[in-house]
């Protein structure tokens, strides 16, 4: 496969993640929703691996629970983080501790009920993502489809 065809394909994965991230940003933003309390039952350990560099690392995503319409929900939350502690062990990075209570946004679209965080910076981070994707997927579908003419 010539650099032509691979910097298209490669831009159009871009694009299609970050439209599908500004599509997350809209309908969080736009669409009706209400709050309620959640609490932060586990730090949920997970092994993220990169096929291309063989590369791997570990995370840990909060999971929240929450009632809504008097049922139970669990959910993890959207950002996965890890760092060092002082003997180079991989433990949770993340502002939420088990056993912390958070406000959360439920979305209930047709009977599928999911929520978020109800924090501006977790809010916004699907923008955050999405538009510069989309920008920079575009530009190498652009320059792609350029240099293929």
């Amino acid at each position: 496969m010539n650099y032509k065809i691979a910097l298209i394909i490669f831009g159009a994965g871009m694009l299609y993640i970050g439209i599908r991230a500004l599509i997350q940003y809209v309908h969080e933003t736009k669409h009706s929703y209400v709050t309620t309390t959640a609490t932060i039952v586990e730090s949920k350990k997970s092994m993220h691996h990169n096929a291309h560099s063989h590369a791997g690392y570990i995370g840990y995503t909060p999971v929240f629970e929450y009632t809504y319409n008097g049922r139970t929900y669990r959910e993890e939350h959207r950002v996965t983080s890890s760092k060092y502690n002082k003997d180079m062990d991989i433990v949770p990075a993340s502002k939420y501790k088990i056993g912390d209570t958070v406000e959360v946004r439920v979305y209930d679209k047709n009977g599928k009920v999911y929520a978020v965080i109800n924090d501006e910076k977790n809010i916004k981070s699907t923008l955050y993502i999405g538009l510069p994707l989309t920008i920079i997927g575009g530009i190498f579908v652009a320059v792609g489809i350029y240099l293929y003419i």
